[in-house]
């Protein structure tokens, strides 16, 4: 009897143990086969009287494992696959290079282009941009030609007139700008009124004083390579034979016969960052000298 009772017992252990059951008393008595009236806990539900694993809980965990042996044929529940520790960015293509810096240029100068010092005809034979006498050449004079008064109203050196200086201004056409009311001091800067204006254009288009023989225009319309300003300004004046004498040798060590560069104790306007004002009095002459 007593052998019989215990094979039931270890019937029931065993079954329950297999099922996922909760084991009961050992008593004697059948009264763990029932499940709790509290219920089976969490994850558990109560089938035939025992609490066994929830049907969910296991579906969830057999799908999860499915779902990794997937992903990683190698790995389990158990070892995790591997994530690297400092993955490398995506190969992304180059970017493009920058475009290469251009410098805004005035349209007067764009179009003229830049005669070289020996080469002093305008690359566009007169046909560019319109050079404005009052707007263009004026500022030039203002600012390049006439600061140390050699070429005022007042002064005139050898004879020829450029017109006032002008106050410096970064924003202004050539950074020049004539003021607009007339100063007390004639050795600051002027207006550029009619008057004056009408005098530079009629000594810019007189024989040059310097040049006894022939008879060079200091600006001939049409002509910039002709013109004695543009030779003046290129450092060319000496190279074309002309009989001159030199009206200002006062400020040159070892003047020659048809003077110096102008602007005088300066680079030739042909060169460097005077390059295009240069550019745009040749253009200037080239379209016939306008006095617009």
């Amino acid at each position: 009897m007593m052998g019989k009772r215990l094979a039931t017992i270890l019937a029931a252990l065993s079954f329950a143990i297999c099922c996922g059951g909760e084991v009961g008393s050992t008593d004697g008595n059948t009264s763990w086969l029932k499940c709790p009236a509290n219920g089976c806990g969490a994850g558990k539900e109560c089938v035939e009287g025992r609490c066994v694993v929830a049907m969910a809980t296991r579906t969830a965990n057999a799908d999860a494992g499915n779902a990794l042996s997937l992903a990683h044929p190698d790995a389990s529940p158990t070892n995790p696959p591997s994530l690297p520790t400092n993955p490398s960015p995506p190969a992304t293509e180059p970017s493009p290079p920058p475009p290469a810096s251009t410098s805004p240029t005035s349209p007067v100068v764009a179009d003229a282009g830049v005669a070289s010092c020996t080469q002093l005809s305008d690359p566009l034979g007169g046909k560019g941009t319109p050079v404005s006498f009052r707007n263009d050449v004026l500022p030039i004079f203002g600012l390049s030609c006439v600061t140390s008064d050699c070429h005022s109203p007042q002064d005139q050196k050898a004879g020829l007139n450029l017109g006032h200086k002008c106050g410096y201004d970064a924003n202004a056409k050539w950074k020049c700008t004539f003021p607009s009311q007339p100063n007390a001091d004639p050795t600051q800067p002027q207006p550029d009124d009619e008057q004056t204006v009408a005098d530079v254009y009629a000594s810019l288009l007189a024989p040059s004083s310097t040049v006894k023989s022939p008879t060079v225009y200091r600006v001939k319309p049409g002509d910039p390579e002709n013109s004695f300003l543009v030779l003046s300004l290129a450092n060319q004046q000496n190279s074309r034979g002309y009989a001159c004498v030199d009206q200002d040798p006062s400020h040159e060590t070892d003047p020659l016969p048809c003077g110096a560069s102008m602007p005088q104790g300066s680079d030739p306007f042909c060169a460097g960052a005077s390059q295009p004002k240069f550019a745009t009095i040749v253009a200037w002459i080239a379209q016939g000298a306008p006095n617009n």
